[in-house]
């Protein structure tokens, strides 16, 4: 994979942005990693307060003498999609043998999991692990609804903070770069808890059949959760119409006016046509396929989740969110479901109503 494409994943969020914004550090890297966080700076309008070395072997000398002027340095951030480890060894043994105190972090080992964990970026990342007091994973499709009920569960503050960790940026990283996502788990474990100690996040079904292809597969992620919860949605056409869309409009999730009015105007150059439908057919056919590897995953994995239906979620928020709660033996106290807050808002609209009926009139389906 080229060293673009490695960064171009952490595209989705603002790790990159919140790595270069401080100020003050020397980044040291391949020549085509430095030349990423530079043309990224310019694009994105940073402040150009870093520093960036690239890496050559044959000219150790000349990057200790460019460090004596670098005294006043935060930290040395390294940055190599080919060998993170050998070069952070490299540079902490070259600065050994001087008398410079600056601190040296991994950008993916230290750097990436400190963003994940929400802890002070500039530090390493060893800590002392600690297993939370319960941990569940929700299992679920695309557009099943996960979101809304990762918003409940974070409000009831007794339920962690579950939201999907294991996703492309540690896929990519895992694959590429010898980044070990199973130490991110444990390090999400210790730190990513609610005050009495629950982890959550959850596994959308195409990113688990990315894991899987590693070689530690999905043994050691299924065998570190106590439990599990599976969501599903009945109305699989409004599911394959949801992400069609979402599909073509880039927006997933709403929890704001200002994406709203956003994806409202990008529903309104959607034609429905013989194309449209037959894309809403392929999609049913994916929910179908995605549908049964979840199935086979908790076959072989031996697991027996709590089921949740999205549509009866929605129809009676506080039963089902004190069933979730009973079923993972967490203690509330009188009223923690009630009234929770949440921004995450429906994504349903009159458009998804006229390509469902226009989908079941060219169909057949009766309903």
């Amino acid at each position: 994979m080229e060293v673009n494409q490695v960064y171009d994943v952490f595209q989705e969020s603002k790790f990159l942005k919140n790595v270069l914004s401080p100020g003050n550090l020397l980044f040291i890297g391949e020549a085509e990693s430095i030349n990423y966080f530079k043309n990224y700076a310019v694009k994105h309008q940073l402040q150009e307060s870093n520093y960036c070395y690239s890496w050559q072997e044959d000219k150790q000398e000349k990057f200790v003498s460019k460090l004596e002027n670098l005294k006043q340095c935060q930290g040395i951030v390294v940055a190599s999609v080919a060998d993170e480890s050998t070069m952070f060894n490299k540079i902490n043994r070259l600065l050994a043998d001087t008398d410079l105190e600056i601190p040296v972090f991994k950008l993916f080992d230290d750097l990436f999991v400190n963003f994940m964990a929400q802890t002070n970026l500039l530090q390493a990342s060893d800590c002392n692990f600690r297993e939370p007091t319960v941990s569940y994973g929700i299992l679920t499709l695309p557009q099943s609804g996960s979101t809304f009920l990762c918003h409940l569960l974070t409000a009831t503050e007794v339920a962690g903070y579950p939201i999907e960790h294991l996703r492309i940026p540690a896929f990519t990283l895992a694959k590429y770069c010898n980044f070990d996502h199973i130490r991110l788990l444990r390090t999400l474990f210790t730190h990513r808890i609610s005050l009495n100690g629950v982890f959550g996040t959850k596994f959308i079904s195409h990113f688990l059949q990315d894991f899987e292809t590693l070689e530690t597969g999905l043994e050691k992620i299924f065998s570190s959760f106590d439990k599990y919860i599976y969501l599903l949605r009945k109305d699989k056409l409004a599911q394959a119409i949801s992400i069609l869309l979402a599909e073509k409009t880039e927006v997933w999730h709403i929890d704001n006016q200002n994406i709203m009015l956003n994806y409202q105007d990008e529903l309104e150059s959607i034609v429905i046509d013989d194309e449209l439908l037959d894309e809403v057919n392929q999609k049913l056919y994916f929910i179908g396929q995605q549908q049964e590897y979840i199935d086979k995953v908790l076959k072989t994995y031996q697991i027996s989740p709590l089921v949740i239906e999205y549509e009866n979620l929605v129809e009676d928020v506080e039963d089902n969110i004190q069933k979730i709660l009973d079923y993972l033996e967490i203690s509330t106290l009188p009223g923690t479901i009630k009234n929770l807050e949440y921004t995450i808002k429906k994504m349903g609209s009159d458009l998804s109503l006229k390509i469902a009926e226009a989908y079941r009139e060219k169909y057949e389906i009766k309903c």
